[in-house]
C-alpha cells in the first residue's frame, strides 16, 4: 500500500471514529483535554503524554530533535499514533540542506511499544501528511491532542519531581505555561472539575513545577493549595 492510500485509509478510519465518539459526547463539545488557542499555554493528558514519550524515543533513535517539531497524538489512549510535524525552519537550516522529515509512529499494547514508524523526508514529500492533519483538525471532535516539542521537553524535565512524590502522571491533566524566563508545568487531577483555581487533595493532589528556560533545571516544586 502506498503512502497516499495509507493516509487516506487512516483519515477515513478516524472520521468514522470521531462520528461515533461525537454522538456520545454530545453536540458541540470538544474533548475535555485539548490544545489551548494561546500558544504560550498548552494542555495534554497524562495518558497521552506517556504515548508521546514512547514515540519520542523513536524520533530520537533517528537522531532527530524533538524541539524542532510539533507533536500530534491521535487514536486510543492505549495506543494510536503520534505524528511529528516540523516547525518552520530557520534560514540557516534551509541553507545547510538539513532535512526535518515528517515522522509517524504507531504504538500498541499496554507498554506502548512501537509497532512501526514511517519517515517522509523533505518538505514537498511531507505535504500530503500535513494536509491530512489539517483535515483532521478541522473535524474538531477527533480524539486528538497536540503539544510543541519544547513544551514536551519541559514536561519530561518536570516529571521526575512528580514521580518523587510517588504520583502517577496517568491520573493528571498537564498544563504548560511559557513564561519569559521559565516554564510552569502544572499537574492537575484529571477528575477535578474544569477549573484551575485552587488545588485538589485526595490521592492525586495538584502539583506544580517551575523550570528554567535556559537548561530546564528545576527552580521549585510544590503541591497546589
Amino acid at each position: 500500500m502506498n503512502r497516499i492510500a495509507g493516509w487516506g485509509l487512516l483519515l477515513l478510519f478516524l472520521c468514522v471514529s470521531a462520528s461515533v465518539s461525537g454522538e456520545a459526547m454530545g453536540q458541540g463539545q470538544s474533548p475535555i483535554l485539548h490544545r489551548l488557542r494561546d500558544m504560550n499555554m498548552e494542555e495534554v493528558s497524562g495518558q497521552r503524554f506517556l504515548a508521546i514519550q514512547a514515540a519520542v524515543a523513536e524520533l530520537e533513535r533517528q537522531q532527530l530533535k524533538v524541539e524542532n517539531y510539533r507533536i500530534t497524538a491521535l487514536g486510543d489512549l492505549d495506543g494510536g499514533s503520534v505524528i511529528f510535524e516540523p516547525n518552520d525552519r530557520p534560514e540557516g537550516a534551509r541553507e545547510s540542506g538539513e532535512e526535518w522529515p515528517v515522522l509517524s509512529v504507531w504504538l500498541g499494547g499496554d507498554d506502548l511499544h512501537v509497532v512501526r514508524s514511517e519517515s517522509v523526508p523533505g518538505e514537498a514529500k511531507g505535504q500530503g501528511q500535513r494536509q491530512s492533519l489539517r483535515g483532521l483538525r478541522m473535524l474538531g471532535r477527533l480524539n486528538l491532542e497536540e503539544i510543541s516539542g519544547r513544551h514536551f521537553l519541559a514536561v519530561r524535565a518536570a516529571l521526575p519531581e512528580l514521580e518523587r512524590q510517588q504520583l502517577n502522571v496517568g491520573h493528571y491533566l498537564i498544563r504548560v505555561v511559557d513564561n519569559p524566563t521559565s516554564f510552569s508545568v502544572m499537574f492537575k487531577n484529571k477528575d477535578t472539575p474544569e477549573s484551575w483555581r485552587g488545588g485538589s487533595g485526595g490521592k492525586w493532589p495538584d502539583f506544580s513545577v517551575s523550570l528554567s528556560k535556559d537548561d530546564l533545571h528545576v527552580i521549585s516544586s510544590a503541591f497546589e493549595r
